[in-house]
């Protein structure tokens, strides 16, 4: 057999993604998802209070049977009463005592459904004050977004001004240095002399 067979393979180096972009992908998608935690809880409310609202109709309803039946029990006591006190018997006496027990039933039931009742309605109270909350961080997200990206555009325009301002200052400058060599040219020059005269040299007298 061949000795490179019985050499050891190098594995192939796989490369691995670097830290930084896995860190910068990993708070863009917790960014994104912070965004949309208010909408998403909005929904939720929004869904548990629809249920809410379903089951405190269902009770709602159930009490006003209880109240009909409340009136018609009654209606029948007083009835059975009256005659009981004309005419004493025992199947009245058997009637009054089962429409007695059936008032009982109902007002335990009236009693149940209205805790019922009442502690939906606290907590719809409850999610109406939720939403109202998260409605308001949404809208104070949305905000601050538009607010940093105004101030990010800021700067930009702040240094074109600032540009421009130098460039400004600078004309005036150059205009000076050159009034100031224009000066210093004139002083260099040699100054013209009173009398012109004693320039021009002493001539004998042509006889």
């Amino acid at each position: 057999m061949d000795e490179d067979s019985h050499m050891p393979r190098k594995k192939a180096s796989r490369s691995k993604p670097a830290h930084n972009q896995t860190s910068t992908k990993t708070s863009i998608g917790l960014e994104k998802a912070f965004k949309t935690i208010p909408t998403k809880l909005l929904a939720q409310l929004k869904k548990e209070q629809r249920n809410l609202k379903k089951n405190e109709i269902k009770l709602s309803v159930a009490l006003k049977k209880i109240e009909k039946q409340k009136k018609v029990i009654a209606n029948k006591q007083d009835s059975i009463n009256a005659k009981l006190i004309n005419k004493p018997s025992s199947l009245l006496k058997k009637q009054a005592n089962a429409l007695k027990s059936t008032s009982k039933k109902n007002h335990q039931s009236f009693t149940a459904i209205s805790k019922q009742l009442s502690a939906i309605q606290k907590e719809n109270q409850i999610l109406s004050d939720k939403q109202a909350k998260f409605s308001s961080l949404s809208k104070e997200i949305l905000k601050l977004e538009k607010q940093w990206k105004s101030d990010q555009s800021e700067p930009k325009v702040q240094e074109k001004k600032v540009k421009r301002s130098k460039n400004k200052k600078k004309a005036p400058e150059i205009a000076e240095s050159k009034i100031l060599s224009s000066r210093e040219q004139d002083l260099m020059l040699p100054s013209a002399p009173e009398d012109f005269d004693a320039l021009i040299p002493e001539t004998e007298e042509i006889k």
